[in-house]
């Protein structure tokens, strides 16, 4: 992985920012939009997608991601067991060739 510096706000205080400056208070609003979409997304994807699907769609969506996460990472991610992905991979490898 690397190395990454976390910023910490309580929300009481990003409350108070938002109320003292409309553009802030709407840029905040779109940033908890996009944030729920996400999560939503996510939990469509782990209630109606295969296993196999939701690493085929990571492996889509975030290449880049995918080629540096560890692979017991990427299967917590997934909802799975790393051996259910070393399994899907090799799948996914075999049918490849």
């Amino acid at each position: 992985m690397t190395d990454l510096v976390v910023e910490q706000i309580p929300y009481v205080t990003l409350r108070e920012f938002g109320d003292r400056h409309l553009a802030r208070q709407r840029a905040l609003r779109v940033g908890m939009e996009r944030y729920g979409a996400r999560k939503e997304k996510r939990e469509r994807e782990l209630l109606t997608l295969t296993p196999e699907q939701r690493y085929g769609r990571f492996l889509v969506e975030e290449a880049v991601l995918a080629a540096r996460i560890p692979q017991k990472d990427l299967a917590l991610y997934l909802g799975i067991t790393p051996v259910a992905l070393s399994r899907i991979r090799g799948r996914l490898q075999r049918s490849r060739t």
